[in-house]
């Protein structure tokens, strides 16, 4: 199984338009309305940017959105817990399983706390890239990583191993900030993390079992 692409595992087309098309539209027309709510049995509009919005309005406080998107899962893999976390701890080795990850740069040998590389990206069509930090490793137990500077999408990476008979249970959680420009399709951004992260697991899967 291949990694999916950013832009291929949020694109899920329904009635002749995609999933960021609906998502944006929705925006819009809420942005809208928001600006200005009927006030009373009147026509008069009242000016939600002066006065705060109209009781009883139904006005919807987007100022609450979560900001975050966090996913989580993990999967079963029939090979030894060193050999599992010696190859997801290889950063050079990210572009073969990691969907997002084009090209890796920075680190060479067993990574440790502190250390720093350069992840390059594609999502949604855009490639960027994304300076890491690694931030932990515990041997055969767990290893993170999360970006820093101006990356577009700042985010977490956190790997968890653990023993399960004679194979591993790993444990992947991400992290996400969709920012300015991706929090338009905020809930399109949590599906689609959730689909790669499953993806990228999967491939991990087949890649070291199939190796054995």
């Amino acid at each position: 199984m291949r990694p999916l692409s950013w832009s291929e595992v949020s694109a899920e087309p329904t009635a002749g338009r995609s999933s960021l098309d609906q998502v944006s539209s929705q925006w819009f027309h809420t942005q809208r309305r928001s600006r200005h709510q009927v006030s009373g049995t009147g026509c008069g509009l009242h000016d939600t940017r002066r006065h705060g919005p109209p009781p009883s309005a139904g006005y919807e406080d987007r100022s609450r959105e979560i900001s975050t998107v966090r996913v989580q899962d993990s999967i079963e893999i029939g090979r030894p817990v060193g050999d599992v976390f010696e190859f997801v701890t290889n950063v050079d080795n990210f572009p073969q399983w990691a969907g997002p990850a084009v090209e890796v740069s920075g680190l060479t040998g067993p990574p440790q706390e502190g250390d720093t590389f350069t992840l390059v990206q594609k999502f949604l069509g855009r490639k960027f890239d994304s300076p890491c930090e690694v931030t932990s490793v515990e041997s055969n137990r767990r290893f993170a990583y999360r970006s820093t500077g101006a990356s577009p999408v700042p985010f977490t990476f956190t790997y968890a191993f653990e023993p399960s008979g004679a194979g591993t249970s790993v444990t992947m959680t991400a992290e996400g900030e969709p920012g300015s420009f991706f929090r338009l399709a905020g809930p399109l951004f949590e599906k689609a993390g959730k689909r790669q992260v499953k993806n990228d697991l999967e491939t991990l899967k087949d890649m070291l079992e199939e190796g054995q």
